[in-house]
C-alpha cells in the first residue's frame, strides 16, 4: 500500500525540526570575509577544523573511554595551534583578539574535560567567525 501523500508530509513535519535540533547550530560555512583577514580557503579550513575538534571532544565525552579523550584533547589542543599559525601574519594590533580567544580554548583543554573541550572549540569557532567579520 501506498502512503498518502498527506500523511507523508505530517510525518516529515514533524521529525525534521528534531533532527534539525540535533544537529550543531554553528553554521559549516565560513563567515564573511570582507576585510580578507586571511584567504577563504584558510579560513574555511579554520572553521571545519574546529568544527571536526568540537564533535570529535564531544564524541569522546559520551563514549567515555579515557584514551579517546585524550586522543581528542590532544587532537584539540593541535587544532588550536594550527588556527593560531594561521592568523599569525596578521599585524600585532589584529592577531591580540585572535590570541585571546586562542589563550581561553587552550585553558578549557587544560583540564582534560572533553565536554569543556568541545564548548572551547564550539566558543572558538564562533569568536574567529565574529572576528573576521568585523576585519579585527
Amino acid at each position: 500500500m501506498r502512503p498518502n501523500p498527506a500523511t507523508l508530509a505530517v510525518v516529515l513535519a514533524s521529525i525534521l525540526p528534531g533532527i534539525a535540533a540535533g544537529q550543531q547550530s554553528l553554521p559549516t560555512t565560513p563567515p564573511p570575509n570582507p576585510q580578507q583577514i586571511v584567504p577563504d580557503q584558510r579560513l574555511e579550513n579554520v572553521d571545519q577544523r574546529l568544527l571536526t575538534a568540537a564533535e570529535q571532544l564531544k564524541r569522546a565525552a559520551d563514549d567515555g573511554d579515557q584514551s579517546r579523550i585524550e586522543e581528542a584533547v590532544g587532537f584539540g589542543r593541535q587544532t588550536i595551534q594550527e588556527v593560531r599559525d594561521v592568523f599569525d601574519d596578521l599585524p600585532q594590533d589584529k592577531r591580540l583578539a585572535y590570541e585571546e580567544a586562542f589563550l581561553k580554548a587552550e585553558q578549557a583543554l587544560q583540564g582534560g574535560d572533553p565536554r569543556a573541550g568541545a564548548a572551547a572549540m564550539q566558543t572558538l569557532q564562533q569568536q574567529v567567525r565574529e572576528l573576521v567579520q568585523r576585519g579585527t
